[in-house]
C-alpha cells in the first residue's frame, strides 16, 4: 500500500533532537528504514491485551505500517 502525502506547511529544517541516525525535528520522528526490522520484532512480541483498549487501534495501525515498510524493503531480496 502506497500513499502520497502532500506537505502544506513549510518544511522545518531545524533539528531539535538527534541520536545517531534518529532525528526529531520538532514535528516528525525520522527513523531510517533499516531500523524497521528491530522495531517490528519488539512490536510483534507485545501482548495486545496489555495495551489500553482505547490505544489498541493505533497500535494495530502502527504495527501494520511497520510491516508494510518492512515488506517494501524486502522486495527484490
Amino acid at each position: 500500500m502506497q500513499k502520497e502525502l502532500y506537505i502544506k506547511e513549510k518544511p522545518q529544517t531545524k533539528v531539535v533532537v538527534k541520536n545517531d541516525d534518529l532525528v526529531f525535528d520538532g514535528k516528525s520522528l525520522i527513523i531510517p528504514s533499516y531500523w524497521v526490522g528491530s522495531i517490528s520484532d519488539f512490536i510483534n512480541n507485545v501482548d495486545i491485551n496489555s495495551i489500553n483498549e482505547a490505544d489498541r487501534e493505533d497500535f494495530k495501525q502502527f504495527k501494520a505500517f511497520l510491516f508494510d515498510v518492512e515488506d517494501f524493503n524486502n522486495q527484490g531480496n
